[in-house]
């Protein structure tokens, strides 16, 4: 398997950009105990490197297989769901999962011990993998929550991801990956513990700059960019061989 974390991290803009917010795309990439981070300022920059890496790895021509993790974002979907191979697999990262599912339910308010047993009981059908029964869960909780509307974009949540919405407990038993920490852990070393102190704010290219300067040095790329300028040749495992 060749296992692609995306993510995406966002900083505070600087007023001279026009933005509030600068959006940095990441990705880990994962095979045979290799791993290669990747950062770029756009989506369509993020996907070319990924591509690129996934065609040196036999991925491109069924030589190695597609697992993707990540938080289901409409931007990782819809590279997905066109990409012309196969087998791949996408599986939405059970921590992002669970994070939403909080995040809805708190702004739904209503009472206290009814939201924690309402979020128990949808983390228990979801770890199931029973996507049904848990959006059932939410519809019967309309009635007594104070912002029904956060319920329904939950619902709409689920349902746009519920093909990557697997067991995750049978996964988990069988020692298969459920979440995507590899990308969350590098996003925290690359862009936020340098860009989201207090008052910080950023330029797009300052961010990147960054971003690209970690990813180099989790690659093992840094020392010869700063010694000759240029970066190394990527270590890429054995070529998969034929059976006997």
């Amino acid at each position: 398997f060749v296992i692609v974390e995306p993510d995406e991290v966002k900083t505070k803009a600087q007023k001279s950009t026009g933005r509030k917010e600068v959006w940095t795309y990441t990705a880990v990439v994962l095979v045979a105990g290799l791993r290669y981070a990747l950062a770029d300022a756009t989506t369509d920059g993020l996907w070319l490197q990924v591509a690129a890496l996934l065609f040196e790895l036999k991925v491109l021509n069924g030589g190695r297989r597609l697992l993707v993790l990540g938080d289901g974002a409409s931007w990782i979907r819809t590279w997905f769901e066109n990409l012309g191979i196969d087998p791949k697999a996408m599986i939405v990262c059970w921590w992002h999962l669970q994070k939403r599912c909080y995040e809805n339910l708190s702004s739904a308010g209503g009472p206290k011990d009814r939201r924690q047993a309402l979020g128990q009981a949808l983390r228990d059908r979801l770890w199931e993998g029973k996507v049904d029964e848990a959006i059932a869960l939410l519809r019967e909780a309309m009635e007594w929550v104070r912002n029904a509307q956060a319920l329904e974009d939950l619902i709409g949540y689920l349902e746009k991801r519920r093909a990557y919405l697997p067991d995750y407990g049978e996964r988990q038993r069988a020692g298969l990956w459920i979440a995507s920490t590899r990308v969350e852990k590098f996003n925290d070393w690359a862009v936020s513990a340098r860009c989201k102190h207090q008052g910080m704010s950023w330029s797009p290219q300052g961010v990147l700059a960054l971003a690209v300067l970690e990813a180099a040095r989790r690659n093992g790329e840094l020392a010869d960019w700063r010694r000759d300028r240029v970066l190394p040749e990527r270590a890429l495992p054995e070529p998969m061989r034929e059976a006997a």
